[in-house]
């Protein structure tokens, strides 16, 4: 039964609960994908594939952090995440597509 000895003008359906800290609390799983290749200077690498806000359509631009070094990170949830790495998002890398599980890191050198 609700207690109305504090405020008598409150109503029942007013009242909330906060939110329990594990609620509150919870931390992002972050999946990093970092790519090593000199595409050369003037070019860029992007992501392609599906899962992850990923599209086989139009790539994401992965983020340059050094002269030979690419990097790709989220924390959105997915299930799996299918994936190619393209120059200047055109020419597509070589071999089979490649697979990232959530929360998972990944490093490798594409062939194109």
């Amino acid at each position: 039964m609700f207690n109305k000895s504090k405020d008598e003008n409150v109503k029942e359906e007013d009242q909330t609960e906060p939110c329990p800290a594990s609620v509150t609390d919870v931390k992002k799983t972050i999946t990093r994908l970092t790519v090593k290749c000199d595409c050369g200077f003037g070019n860029a690498l992007y992501i392609r594939g599906q899962g992850s806000c990923l599209s086989w359509d139009k790539g994401m631009l992965l983020k340059n952090i050094n002269s030979d070094e690419w990097v790709w990170e989220t924390t959105e949830p997915f299930h799996t995440v299918e994936f190619k790495i393209l120059i200047n998002d055109m020419t597509y890398e070589t071999g089979e597509n490649h697979s990232l599980a959530p929360g998972a890191t990944l490093s490798y050198t594409p062939t194109f």
